[in-house]
């Protein structure tokens, strides 16, 4: 996986800003907001455990419409409680819970026991309808860790047993090795599943049963984002190995940065010149305890040129959760980021950069240990506009005491 240099030009970015009480905090601060994320939202999505800590949205099933998929560890199925991918359409509003609003739950039996965690989309077969991709990283039957690829139509609930067959129109690839199904990602032709605990990345081709085996740097692949970061038409797949900092382009290159560089990652074009800019989520290291978030453009070699944005404070092992998304609709990209994860909060940024406005949301009346944060997505579902969906996989609301998602335009 041996990069290639690059002939790249490091265009300047303009684009700095910083986390209240960061050393980088240009805003006025007049125009920082702070509010418990359950005020703000014109939907609350309940499930059973961990609700949202996997967050996505997508054109599932090719008609131009976009569904949720929520991920629960224990939601009631066939088999008793269960992980389960649910599938869940708008309108939404008030108080819904999951494990009744959705129109599809995929299971996969307790011996998958992380089964949806992590997922991904992609038109794999470049048909126009896009197949659900579902790993699951944790030691079971299925071998160290597995991989599904799950086909529509989603329209009814879906089970299957222990180290059993998968259903019709599912296939499952079992794990070789420690840590495979950390990441899944696909493109037309291709599926990419991560084992950055073996520093390995494992690449099927169609018919997506035989793996190439392509080994990296150190964790590669504990990030994986599919993107056209060069503007040739082609989606690339982006491979961070936060260990070595180092983020590979496959088949392309790679990026430098620090240690703890590329754990997360995000892109769009920020500055609006046209062109795909990253946004990178940098976890904590004991030269640079507070962690970081940055900003690099696309054609530029390394974080060491790009632009610090904030602090991040972030301690959960997948590392900082970001969104890039116009939430505000003033054409410009606006960052939504998790600020703190120990003391439970998410900050939206608004562009343009040096941003004047922030948004911080809060868990419910300050209350510890929600995970507020710990992950992110933006789709159409309270015909209100954008909305930004936030999770509290450990417990949104301290009356409910049950975790959820907040979907919020609180701005």
């Amino acid at each position: 996986m041996a990069g290639r240099d690059y002939p790249w030009e490091v265009l300047p970015l303009l684009l700095l800003f910083g986390c209240p009480g960061s050393e980088d905090d240009t805003a006025s601060p007049g125009e920082h907001r702070s509010l418990p994320v359950t005020e703000g939202a014109s939907a609350l999505l309940y499930g059973g455990a961990q609700t949202g800590a996997m967050l996505q949205v997508a054109d599932l099933d090719g008609d131009g419409g976009e569904v949720l998929l929520v991920w629960d560890q224990r939601a009631d199925g066939p088999g008793g409680g269960a992980p389960a991918i649910g599938v869940v359409r708008g309108p939404l509003a008030g108080q819904v819970d999951l494990l009744l609003t959705a129109t599809w739950l995929g299971y996969a039996g307790e011996g998958a026991t992380m089964f949806g965690y992590p997922s991904a989309v992609a038109d794999l077969d470049d048909d126009g309808v896009p197949e659900l991709l579902a790993a699951d990283w944790a030691t079971s039957c299925l071998g160290d860790g597995a991989a599904w690829i799950l086909r529509a139509p989603f329209e009814v609930d879906t089970f299957a047993t222990d180290c059993a067959a998968p259903p019709e129109g599912w296939s499952v690839l079992p794990g070789p090795t420690a840590g495979y199904g950390h990441a899944i990602a696909g493109r037309a032709g291709e599926l990419v599943v991560a084992a950055p605990a073996s520093d390995q990345l494992y690449r099927y081709a169609a018919p997506f049963d035989t793996a190439v085996v392509e080994p990296g740097p150190a964790s590669v692949g504990t990030s994986l984002l599919v993107v056209d970061l060069d503007g040739d038409g082609t989606e690339d797949v982006l491979a961070g190995a936060p260990d070595a900092g180092e983020l590979v382009i496959l088949d392309e290159g790679s990026l430098t940065g620090p240690v703890g560089a590329w754990t997360a990652l995000a892109a769009g074009d920020v500055d609006g010149d046209g062109a795909m800019d990253l946004a990178v989520g940098v976890v904590p290291t004991g030269s640079a305890p507070s962690g970081s978030i940055w900003l690099v453009a696309g054609d530029a070699p390394g974080l060491d040129a790009g632009q610090r944005l904030t602090d991040s404070h972030w301690v959960y092992e997948r590392g900082p959760v970001l969104d890039l998304a116009d939430f505000d609709d003033d054409g410009r990209l606006d960052l939504a980021c998790g600020a703190d994860s120990e003391a439970d909060a998410a900050v939206v940024w608004f562009g343009p950069f040096p941003s004047e406005r922030s948004l911080t949301l809060t868990a419910p009346q300050g209350d510890p240990g929600t995970g507020l944060g710990r992950a992110f997505a933006h789709g159409a579902f309270t015909g209100q506009g954008l909305d930004l969906l936030v999770a509290a996989p450990l417990g949104l609301d301290d009356g409910v005491g049950r975790p959820g998602v907040a979907l919020t335009r609180a701005w």
